[in-house]
């Protein structure tokens, strides 16, 4: 929401530390600059829809799954 990024758990509360900047661009992977920096994360969208958000993060190749919550 507005170019944030909210991590949380469920149970849990959130702070200031749990909310990042974000950037979408629209490059293909190979053309970015994967080198790493402190902080910085970078993911690729593999899949968006109405049911999952799905994230790899470069370099290392790890896939993040979001469902939206029911209501």
């Amino acid at each position: 929401m507005n170019n944030k990024w909210v991590v949380f758990y469920r149970g849990t509360k959130t702070t200031s530390s749990d909310i990042y900047d974000f950037k979408i661009k629209r490059d293909y992977i190979k053309t970015l600059n994967t080198e790493h920096k402190s902080d910085t994360l970078k993911y690729s969208i593999l899949e968006y829809s109405d049911r999952l958000l799905s994230l790899i993060h470069i370099p290392r190749g790890n896939i993040l799954n979001y469902k939206p919550l029911k209501k």
